[in-house]
């Protein structure tokens, strides 16, 4: 649990950079979507034990988080505009 909610609030701020170095704002989402894979796959690699059993857990896993961050990022962004 404390695993998603770091990683939540870390994929923003990376995707956050990511802009900041010229990524169109159209491909944020997929960016999202790359390093919630990447770093689902990689906490997984180093033995953090997340239930998943196959690349489609992963994918799933990585979808619930990357679309929750994004969600997240949008909602507190326009509440703060």
């Amino acid at each position: 649990m404390v695993f998603e909610i770091i990683t939540v609030i870390v994929i923003p701020c990376i995707v956050g950079l990511l802009k900041k170095i010229k990524l169109p704002t159209k491909v944020a989402p997929i960016a999202a979507l790359v390093v919630a894979v990447l770093i689902v796959g990689g906490a997984k690699f180093l033995g953090v034990e997340l239930g998943i059993e196959n690349i489609i857990d992963l994918v799933v896993k990585a979808l619930g988080i990357a679309g929750t961050s994004v969600l997240g990022y949008d909602v507190v962004k326009k509440l703060t505009s």
